[in-house]
């Protein structure tokens, strides 16, 4: 099922580690919820790779040598290994209730460089527009443990537009990796007494 993934992946870090070691690439994420009358419309993403990952990406895309992504090599990278992820959620798994909401398509996304970090930022609407005041949560994380994902440590999650609190915690019931990992997901709560 991952193979597209994986094969991206290894592509890029092949010859800097090996292909059976996990995770191979490590990323640093920050979430947004973004709602409208208490709904969440979209969850935008920003992700910000490891450098040796980071080196490997410019030194694939930089066709011009000028040390970052301009507007074709941008292109490229969305076109031939970004948009890949449309098959996997994003890595964004997003629970109202007990149902799963589909997560397959973006907008918005760029890539750039800063200090010698690959950084992405993208956006994923939620076209379901799911109430807040139901049992939410989401979980930024890649189930086969290829890509490392950890939350900026000062603003992990940020809620716009609704008062909402939420809890940053493994979600024991339902690990990963042939139950080695337990992923980390935030449980929103937006009912009474929830505070920023």
């Amino acid at each position: 099922m991952y193979k597209a993934i994986f094969t991206f992946l290894c592509f890029f870090v092949i010859g800097v580690m090996p292909c059976n070691a996990h995770p191979h690439v490590f990323v640093d994420a920050k979430t947004s919820l973004v709602t409208e009358d208490g709904k969440l419309s979209a969850i935008n993403q920003e992700w910000r790779f490891d450098e040796m990952f980071s080196e490997t990406v410019l030194s694939e895309n930089d066709n011009n040598g000028n040390e970052k992504l301009d507007a074709d090599e941008l292109k490229n990278l969305e076109h031939t290994a970004f948009v890949y992820l449309e098959n996997y959620n994003f890595f964004t798994h997003l629970s109202v209730g007990d149902n799963d909401i589909e997560l397959n398509k973006y907008s918005n996304f760029n890539a750039r460089y800063e200090n010698g970090i690959l950084i992405y930022n993208f956006s994923l609407p939620v076209l379901s527009k799911p109430d807040l005041d139901d049992k939410v949560t989401i979980g930024v994380f890649d189930p086969e443990y290829y890509v490392g994902i950890t939350y900026n440590d000062n603003e992990p999650l940020i809620i716009n537009g609704s008062k909402c609190a939420f809890d940053l915690r493994e979600d024991k019931a339902n690990p990963i990796y042939a139950g080695l990992v337990n992923p980390l997901k935030f449980f929103i709560n937006c009912g009474e007494g929830a505070v920023n």
